[in-house]
């Protein structure tokens, strides 16, 4: 035998043997890629039975303290479990692919060798001495080492952490006073009820001559019907009503006359996207609020449609961000500083580096730039603040609260100071940020020389959907089962508690020295905001409310289940 044909045979069975490996090896992950896809989809919290049976529990005794913690629990164990498989899923497509391409490359070399080599030796012919045999095992032992090492690298690319992430410098002063921030800056924008919970996002009102009673014909200018769900709030500019809708099957925007309630438009969004995201009923399709600069509007879906239109309608531009590996849907509102458009994309968790902040131009939809986040999802809605005119974008996600420049997506600071599953939105009083970590704590957050520190932490009568309400004396905080406490925004100390005996998911709002809040059955209640309860009064719509209200134009637009209404003075 002469020394190609030997080099001919050792090549041809070492191809050979790396494809059975290779087949064995993608065979197996396969089989573990499906067992784990059917556990996950058995873990999964909006499928999950016991999760149910718990919900219908509560429901049924929404006072039960042992039963909520038993939830919470509960609920965390799930995600957990859910995300955790994801990845875990990721890990195995990874490993997959490099089985497979190994597969295919050893079947082509040992076709190209049999082309080449028309007849195959029998290496059981006592010609192939002890030599080629060594030198064939030898090769094989490569070849399996080799393999293994790429499924090393492939495991370990899919179980990397995100980078770090470092607080920019800031010049500092002598004087050790906390930041000052202006809420808004924009006389025009300060006028209009722009994003989530108004100009600011901090949930209050521009205006304060509204009615202070209502029913479902008293003080009511006009209700139209909604045909397609959403939970997202309405935004109003000048004469202009938007808000998003949607199901499984289709996503739409809604464009109104702020006078009579007459639709202007009414557009579809529609993308190459046809995955379906698995979401809450308590989320939706349609959670996140649109925003508007005066000339565009914005919305965004839970498969991760973004769209934009001018006022007249015409699709400006639309883009897919991708399905959000979230639990309850995707809900975060749009957030815009003249004219960039902010998203709030967190999602997994921290270490799977998959959440992000991003910043388009509104105009064109083109990236302005975008940020890598090191925290878990996120429910919670960016705000834009001020200091001495200086835009700064405030956001929570555990395990941070971060301010980044709008402009720039420079990181000004973060600190750690939230846990769990952050749905509530950051407010701003007096120098203090107040975040929420749900059913845990608040936290107050002092920034003095552009470092952060925690001042106060309040325990007790924590929400853990309804964003919280501040001004420069009092902080509300509204829990989803009634109780409302207000305390001292300077030293987080509690000045009282009252308890409604209705659930709640819309967010409070301010509006002059009043707090307006809506419960989920439809009643309004009016407080007075001052350091002792005093309740104003309750207006009924008797219909279901989960979004929060919009204030405009001495006008209040409370969307309901199935309609939208315009509350002002007649």
């Amino acid at each position: 035998m002469n020394n190609r044909n030997r080099t001919d045979n050792i090549a041809y069975s070492c191809a050979i043997a790396t494809a059975i490996i290779c087949a064995l090896f993608c065979i197996t992950i396969g089989y573990l890629l499906t067992q784990n896809y059917s556990k996950a989809n058995a873990e999964n919290i909006v499928d999950n039975p016991e999760w149910t049976e718990l919900l219908d529990q509560l429901a049924r005794q929404p006072q039960n303290q042992k039963l909520k913690e038993e939830i919470r629990v509960f609920d965390q164990n799930l995600r957990q479990n859910y995300f955790n498989s994801q990845k875990q899923n990721k890990t195995y497509i990874y490993m997959l692919a490099v089985g497979g391409t190994i597969l295919i490359v050893s079947l082509k070399w040992a076709r190209m060798v049999r082309i080449r080599r028309k007849n195959i030796p029998d290496f059981s012919d006592d010609t192939v001495d002890d030599q080629l045999e060594r030198n064939l095992n030898f090769q094989l032992i490569i070849i399996i080492g080799v393999l293994l090492s790429l499924t090393g690298i492939a495991a370990s690319v899919m179980s990397d952490k995100t980078g770090d992430f470092t607080v920019a410098k800031i010049q500092t002063s002598n004087d050790p006073t906390p930041t000052k921030i202006d809420k808004v800056v924009s006389l025009e924008f300060e006028k209009q009820w722009p994003t989530f919970r108004g100009p600011g996002g901090q949930g209050i009102a521009p205006v304060t001559n509204v009615p202070l009673e209502w029913d479902e014909t008293k003080n009511i200018l006009w209700k139209i019907p909604l045909e397609t769900p959403g939970h997202n709030s309405p935004i109003v500019w000048g004469d202009r009503i938007f808000f998003s809708a949607a199901d499984e099957e289709v996503r739409k925007v809604y464009c109104l006359d702020a006078s009579d309630g007459k639709i202007l438009w009414e557009k579809p969004v529609l993308t190459a996207e046809k995955n379906i995201p698995e979401v809450m009923e308590e989320t939706g399709f349609a959670a996140p609020t649109m925003v508007t600069n005066g000339k565009y509007a914005c919305a965004i879906f839970a498969n991760g449609d973004l769209v934009c239109f001018d006022f007249d309608g015409k699709e400006i531009w639309i883009k897919n961000l991708g399905l959000t590996e979230t639990t309850y849907g995707y809900s975060s509102s749009l957030a815009i500083h003249k004219d960039i458009l902010i998203v709030q994309y967190d999602q997994g968790y921290a270490d799977d580096g998959l959440s992000k902040m991003l910043a388009f131009d509104i105009a064109s939809g083109n990236i302005k730039w975008q940020q890598k986040r090191p925290v878990n999802n996120s429910w919670s809605s960016p705000v834009i603040l001020f200091e001495n005119d200086k835009p700064m974008l405030i956001t929570t996600a555990e395990p941070f609260t971060i301010c980044n420049d709008p402009l720039t997506g420079k990181e000004l600071w973060k600190i750690e100071s939230v846990e769990a599953d952050i749905a509530p939105t950051a407010v701003f009083g007096d120098g203090i940020y107040v975040v929420i970590a749900p059913n845990y704590y608040a936290k107050g957050i002092t920034v003095i020389d552009g470092k952060p520190e925690i001042k106060w932490e309040i325990e007790d009568n924590i929400p853990d959907t309804c964003s919280p309400l501040a001004n420069d004396n009092f902080l509300w905080l509204l829990t989803s089962d009634g109780n409302l406490a207000c305390f001292e925004i300077k030293s987080g100390q509690l000045l009282w508690v009252h308890e409604f005996e209705q659930e709640f998911q819309a967010s409070p709002v301010l509006v002059g020295d009043k707090v307006l809040l809506t419960s989920h059955k439809g009643e309004t209640f009016i407080v007075e905001a001052a350091s002792e309860f005093k309740l104003i009064g309750s207006n009924k719509l008797q219909e279901s409310v989960t979004a929060s209200p919009a204030i405009a134009n001495g006008i209040i637009y409370i969307r309901t289940k199935n309609h939208l209404f315009a509350i002002g003075k007649k």
